[in-house]
């Protein structure tokens, strides 16, 4: 997965994109309401997101975005950023989903709107999968952009005809874009009139299954040998698959338990839900 993170990073750098790393627990007024997710809203929910206090104002952040809301608010228009981190939701493993995953997301904002953003995603894609990928735009709907769409790319495993991997549709989703909605420009003290810009967010797990023609997205993360080595899952010598993620949660919980010993409830949380947080087989 680093090695599609590594690629990705050397095709937004060659485009003139700088990369931001931050912090992976957040406040609420970041990763919700600076983004128009208003209060009410199912993504604010318990059942979605880890929270680390009883008025839901510390979180785990569940997207990159807030790394841009930062970025906007202490830096010199315009930017042009990528965003790379570990999210994290509460979402059932399947073939093509994580409750731990990494995304990327970029943000260029500009005076004038140049309309290079379904050029932009075209040629990443094109990079990481070849000159012959079939890609297709639909529209969608996220809060923080407007109008928005959706990427798709044609299924690696049936180029089109339908499998369990595309869930029967030919189609694998991998990103989501937008133009940034005037309010997120405007609550970061930017005039919605003057400037402009786009947004797209990508999940790395599901462009390493096209990358790497993977089927099923827990075998990155599992530690089956025999899996691992009929597929093609790059590794190192000797490491364990599932590494990265065990890793990551063992630092929240290990941070959680620095925050608040007495009133643990992402530990109970994990001790609820520990067999869809960490999948062994």
């Amino acid at each position: 997965m680093y090695q599609v993170l590594d690629e990705i990073k050397d095709i937004f750098v060659g485009m003139g994109f700088e990369i931001l790393e931050d912090r992976e627990v957040e406040l609420a007024e970041y990763n919700f309401t600076k983004l128009n997710v208003e209060e009410g809203h199912p993504a604010r929910e318990w059942s979605d997101t880890f929270y680390f206090t009883e008025d839901s104002s510390i979180l785990l952040r569940t997207q990159t975005s807030p790394m841009q809301i930062h970025a906007m608010e202490t830096r010199e228009l315009p930017i042009r950023i990528l965003a790379p981190g570990r999210v994290y939701r509460k979402d059932e493993a399947t073939p093509r989903t994580r409750p731990c995953s990494t995304r990327s997301r970029a943000w260029p904002s500009t005076r004038h709107y140049d309309g290079g953003s379904q050029g932009t995603l075209n040629e990443v894609v094109r990079q990481l999968y070849g000159e012959h990928t079939v890609t297709r735009f639909r529209p969608h709907h996220f809060p923080f952009t407007e109008p928005s769409c959706e990427m798709d790319i044609q299924c690696h495993k049936c180029h089109g005809a339908g499998c369990p991997t595309c869930k029967g549709e030919g189609w694998i989703e991998v990103l989501g874009a937008g133009m940034i909605h005037p309010k997120v420009l405007e609550g970061c003290g930017i005039d919605s009139t003057v400037y402009s810009g786009w947004a797209f967010g990508m999940g790395l797990e599901r462009l390493a299954l096209g990358h790497f023609k993977i089927s099923d997205l827990r075998l990155i993360f599992e530690n089956d040998a025999a899996s691992s080595n009929s597929s093609n899952i790059p590794r190192e010598s000797g490491e364990p698959l599932s590494a990265i993620s065990f890793a990551g949660c063992c630092a929240a919980l290990a941070l959680l338990a620095r925050l608040h010993p007495e009133r643990c409830f992402f530990w109970r949380a994990c001790r609820h839900k520990k067999r869809n947080l960490i999948v062994t087989s």
